[in-house]
């Protein structure tokens, strides 16, 4: 069944029993969405995350702890949508919330939301052009490192690909703003290696 198909069946699941079906619903849709963007059909694709973040609000008025991963990951493809049109402040808007759900999920279970944490936060720092905006991120990568961190020491290789993509933001983030990066980062990236045998 095709993402398009998908959606089409899920839909007309959904308008007999909105309780039973909305959730797939949702899940449908964003899942067209990335297909569509992945396609370069930019505009298609907008509409469909938004739809998919549309009822994932609806869920989550329903039921808002089992409904934050699907939130969080539609409001992560809206943003990466509303960029690829240019939209960068409404891109930022979306991705803003993406970070604040992905960070408290990571709060409670790191290993399975920390690489997301990670995704979300480079699509953040993909949309920002001003030194304010990217000073902001660049404080958000770091406590989202120190959140992780106990984690990391307990199993640095589950953790390698989300740590990784979160040392390089911070770098390159420092580097746009023109500044060295912070001594316990650095003492951070060292320790990591140590760790990963590198």
């Amino acid at each position: 069944m095709s993402p398009q198909e998908s959606v089409d069946h899920f839909r007309a699941l959904a308008q007999r029993d909105p309780a039973a079906h909305r959730a797939d619903l949702a899940c449908s849709l964003n899942q067209l969405g990335i297909a569509l963007l992945t396609g370069g059909r930019k505009t298609e694709a907008l509409a469909a995350a938004r739809e998919a973040v549309d009822t994932y609000r609806v869920l989550a008025q329903e039921s808002r702890e089992a409904t934050l991963p699907g939130l969080a990951m539609s409001l992560h493809n809206l943003g990466n949508a509303l960029r690829g049109l240019g939209r960068k402040t409404e891109a930022q808007r979306a991705a803003h919330e993406a970070v604040a759900l992905y960070h408290a999920l990571s709060a409670t279970d790191p290993q399975a939301f920390g690489l997301h944490l990670a995704s979300s936060l480079a699509g953040l720092g993909a949309t920002l052009d001003d030194t304010t905006a990217r000073a902001e991120t660049l404080r958000l990568v770091e406590v989202s490192l120190e959140s992780l961190w106990p984690s990391v020491e307990r199993d640095p290789q589950a953790a390698s690909t989300a740590v990784t993509m979160l040392f390089e933001l911070a770098l390159d983030l420092s580097d746009a703003l023109g500044r060295a990066p912070s001594a316990a980062l650095l003492a951070r990236g060292r320790a990591f290696k140590r760790w990963l045998g590198r």
